[in-house]
């Protein structure tokens, strides 16, 4: 079994914000908001076939809990803002 190295990462060295660009702004767009976890996988699957880069965003207690509906249970599906046109239309077509 392979052994994981102690100490730190570079990552951990220099944290970075997942949140908030230049100015605040998310370099990230909600392009789906999905009713369940399942559903986002499947719409992330089609969009990275596409090569294009995907983050769920979701409330932890969604999952902890099972919850499916309502705003504890919607997943959104977030692309690099660039990306936004073109993964909308992948999904238009799809």
């Amino acid at each position: 079994m392979p052994r994981l190295k102690s100490g730190r990462t570079k990552a951990a060295e220099k944290p970075q914000a997942r949140t908030g660009g230049p100015g605040g702004e998310s370099p990230y767009v909600t392009i789906y908001v999905a009713g369940s976890l399942p559903e986002a996988h499947v719409i992330k699957g089609k969009l990275e076939t596409e090569n294009i880069p995907v983050l769920l965003r979701y409330e932890s207690g969604s999952t902890v809990f099972g919850l499916v509906g309502g705003d504890l249970g919607s997943v959104e599906v977030q692309v690099p803002r660039p990306l936004e046109e073109r993964a909308r239309g992948s999904l238009e077509e799809a």
